[in-house]
């Protein structure tokens, strides 16, 4: 019947209390007929006996309910007979548990003696970097492609591990050893979390694969593993790779369902030296967009994540606009070194095509001190580097089109001086006006969107009027340099003429400014407050029938 082998650690046979714990188990019977002849001899006491012959068959032991050939099923019988208790086959039920109960007897096992399932690596080897399920660990979660990336390439043997509680026995434990260098816009970490791509990603060329640290460590080659495949957007480390062929859905992924990791977490060899001192100069600073839409809003491409998926709400999101930009004004000058910035993933990646990067010489615009054109559809991860150039202002967009825009981070790397930056502090404060006409809110002008096509919901609509006017109260006082109104570009961009900013504190007026003409179409006007302290700003026209609309107020301070 098959039985050639022993369970390791239980004898062949013996009390059921001393096998090893089961499902189930055959039974096997065996039925004996045997003939005996005894002699009598009338001088000696008693009987001789032989046996003559026997016969020994063996056959599946006969169960309750014509289940043959299972020990559960005999036992059953033996206790519908009254040959033993139930309470015996209580202790027979620990050891013979049934079909698919196996899992559930373990983890009662492992309950009893206060074990857990888990894993804990020695945090002096391995840093934690993102995870999922039951082995994410939320306070240790590095989420920026470039610390990651310069975590790895601090690291020892430049080794990646991951283990993931639910995955195969030949996946529960992976590392990714690098061959080759990282080229500079690749991200290693989007590589492992959701995009396991082919591109500079080539098993045993410039990657290899094992199912131990020390085979990885040592290069063992006859330990490596053999097979990849790649190229299915939203599914991560390591798709269908086997150690000897393809072995399925023991992928990861963050926003598409299907793999089987959904207990597992990443780490890179720990370097006791490793320290990340890059510091985004954009963190803290003015942002804009040429508008917003379904809640992505631009200050969320400064929140140190670069995972591009909408609903962690830390992506960017414009409406349609010509052109749909990003921008950030550092408030003075900087030396700017390299703009990176991080494609949305989750969907709607092709969105991000034909990108230009300005760096710029004023507040939200100015002279072109230098740029660089993106050509095509953009990866996830994309480079600029304006060597140390000096400039106020970065600016992402899409030119000579009707676009959407999404980024999920943006980073800039230089100097500045942060003791004379200056920033927009209207944001966050209070605003009122004369009237409200077409939905031209008051706030609309501290949205950080400068665009002033009406369409885009962005600027502000009195009623026709005698002296209209719009307000906003700072959080706070605060040393004012300079106020920056923002004109319609639409239409009507000539209503804006001769417009008067005064600078109030606890309500009473410390300086006023009268811009003498017409504001540009669509343009900024500045008014210069030398550092007048203040807490409110106020932008009006004076005369009769007039309409104030303002695209923007920018209370720079």
């Amino acid at each position: 019947r098959g039985y050639v082998r022993n369970i390791a650690g239980a004898p062949m046979c013996g009390c059921v209390e001393k096998m090893p714990i089961v499902s189930r188990s055959d039974c096997t019977q065996t039925n004996v007929e045997e003939s005996y002849k005894f002699t009598k001899k009338a001088d000696t006491a008693g009987f001789n006996g032989e046996i003559e012959y026997a016969t020994l068959e063996f056959q599946a032991c006969q169960g309750a309910n014509n289940n043959n050939n299972d020990l559960a099923a005999y036992y059953q019988r033996l206790v519908n007979e009254g040959r033993v208790t139930t309470t015996q086959q209580e202790v027979f039920k620990k050891y013979i548990v049934g079909n698919n109960e196996c899992q559930n007897t373990i983890n009662a096992y492992l309950q009893s003696r206060s074990y857990t399932t888990g894993f804990k690596p020695d945090s002096s080897r391995w840093t934690y970097f993102v995870g999922e399920g039951s082995l994410r660990d939320e306070e240790n979660e590095t989420m920026d492609a470039l610390k990651v990336r310069a975590m790895f390439e601090a690291s020892p043997n430049k080794i990646i591990r991951r283990a993931c509680m639910n995955c195969y026995a030949s996946h529960k434990d992976i590392y990714y050893k690098r061959l080759t260098a990282l080229p500079e816009n690749f991200d290693i970490m989007n590589l492992m979390m959701n995009d396991w791509l082919i591109t500079n990603n080539v098993l045993n060329v410039d990657f290899e694969l094992y199912s131990t640290y020390a085979d990885a460590v040592a290069g063992n080659q006859a330990a490596r593993w053999t097979f990849c495949n790649y190229n299915d957007y939203g599914v991560g480390f390591p798709r269908d790779c086997g150690p000897t062929g393809y072995v399925p859905h023991q992928w990861n992924s963050y926003y598409r369902g299907g793999g089987h990791a959904g207990n597992h977490a990443f780490f890179v060899e720990a370097n006791p030296d490793f320290v990340y001192e890059a510091k985004n100069i954009a963190v803290g600073k003015t942002i804009s967009q040429s508008s917003t839409g379904w809640g992505g809003d631009g200050n969320r491409a400064l929140d140190g994540n670069t995972v591009g998926i909408y609903n962690w709400n830390t992506v960017t999101h414009t409406n349609w606009n010509n052109p749909a930009y990003w921008m950030v004004w550092f408030g003075t000058d900087a030396q700017v070194n390299e703009v990176y910035f991080w494609n949305r993933i989750d969907c709607c990646r092709n969105r991000l095509n034909n990108v230009v990067v300005e760096l710029l010489d004023g507040v939200n615009g100015g002279n072109v001190v230098a740029s660089k054109t993106f050509g095509g559809n953009l990866p996830v991860m994309n480079k600029v580097d304006f060597g140390g150039k000096t400039g106020q202002t970065v600016k992402i967009y899409m030119p000579g089109r009707w676009a959407l825009m999404s980024l999920a981070e943006v980073q800039v790397f230089g100097s500045l001086d942060e003791t004379k930056v200056i920033k927009n502090v209207a944001a966050g404060g209070t605003v009122s006006q004369s009237t409200t006409a077409y939905g031209g809110v008051a706030s609309r002008a501290i949205d950080g969107n400068t665009d002033g096509n009406w369409g885009s919901a962005s600027t502000t609509h009195t009623h026709t009027s005698a002296n209209p006017w719009w307000k906003v109260k700072m959080t706070s006082a605060s040393s004012v340099q300079k106020v920056v109104i923002y004109n319609r570009y639409d239409c009507c961009w000539q209503r804006l003429t001769n417009p008067i900013v005064s600078l109030n504190l606890n309500g009473a007026l410390v300086k006023e400014i009268k811009y003498e003409g017409e504001v540009g179409r669509g343009a900024g006007q500045e008014f210069d407050f030398e550092g007048a302290e203040g807490d409110e700003v106020m932008v009006r026209l004076e005369g009769t029938n007039k309409i104030l609309s303002l695209a923007e107020v920018m209370v720079l301070g």
